[in-house]
């Protein structure tokens, strides 16, 4: 071989070897630079996860807020419902609103993302005020309503009594309208008994927060108060059929005097 074939033979060698060495380095700083982009897109990607489920959990908060603000306002102005029950949920309202801001401070401050999502699932799991306190206080509402009802019911009866009695003293013939009059009013003390009965039912109820045994317990005096709600409004409609039928037959006997029932007992 000669000696110019030698030379070139040996800087091919060279540059053969200082490839293969210098590659994996080249190669190296190309992946790098490719899980360097990867790593900063996820985490943009998860810093707008954070945003996003931050945002919704403050929605539902501020909804539950506003629901509880309107149910206090609602209960505070009933007029049968006792001073202490009213108390009492005004207490209920206003503890679920001060946990509910120290969550929303918590939500705002989370970093984690599997942290955030336990904070925000706890705001329907553990914060269950659609579950108990709003239907509670829908309750509370009706039996206050059944209960005002049935006093202007009763104001009405006495006058209705008076016209009976009137028409009895004049000789008229007044055993059906006696049986409707005593009818009447077993329906409305039966509907002011139902309405006590679902209030005491509900009174003493507190927030389940994940106890599965004592959310059948709410769900089913619930269900009880709801019922005595349903039978006390039957009964004060069934009462409202009672005067009209006495008032027909005071027209009937002419001995109405512009008596009259109560246009304000709903008919459904």
């Amino acid at each position: 071989m000669t000696k110019s074939k030698k030379q070139i033979l040996s800087s091919l060698a060279a540059i053969v070897l200082f490839s293969s060495s210098a590659l994996p380095v080249f190669a190296q700083g190309g992946a790098d630079s490719i899980t360097g982009d990867r790593a900063a897109k996820l985490e943009e990607a998860k810093a707008k996860r954070i945003e996003l489920i931050k945002s919704r959990a403050n929605e539902e908060i501020d909804r539950r807020i506003k629901a509880l603000d309107k149910l206090s306002e609602r209960v505070q102005s009933m007029k049968r419902v006792s001073d202490a029950q009213k108390s009492n949920t005004a207490n209920m309202v206003t503890t679920e609103i001060v946990k509910l801001e120290s969550l929303r401070a918590k939500i705002a401050s989370d970093t984690d993302l599997e942290t955030l999502k336990i904070d925000q699932r706890s705001i329907m799991e553990s914060y269950r005020i659609f579950a108990l306190i709003m239907p509670q206080g829908a309750i509370l509402v009706a039996a206050d309503r059944i209960k005002v009802i049935a006093d202007n019911l009763t104001t009405i009866g006495g006058k209705l009594e008076s016209r009976i009695n009137e028409a009895k003293n004049s000789g008229k013939d007044v055993a059906s309208l006696e049986s409707y009059l005593a009818d009447y009013k077993a329906k409305i003390a039966d509907a002011i008994s139902k309405a006590d009965g679902a209030m005491n039912g509900i009174s003493g109820l507190t927030p389940d927060n994940g106890d599965t045994a004592k959310a059948a317990a709410n769900r089913g005096a619930l269900q009880a108060a709801r019922e005595n709600i349903r039978k006390g409004m039957a009964d004060l409609r069934a009462a409202r059929e009672d005067a009209r039928k006495i008032v027909q037959g005071l027209k009937s006997i002419g001995a109405a005097r512009n008596a009259s029932a109560s246009s304000t007992v709903p008919r459904d």
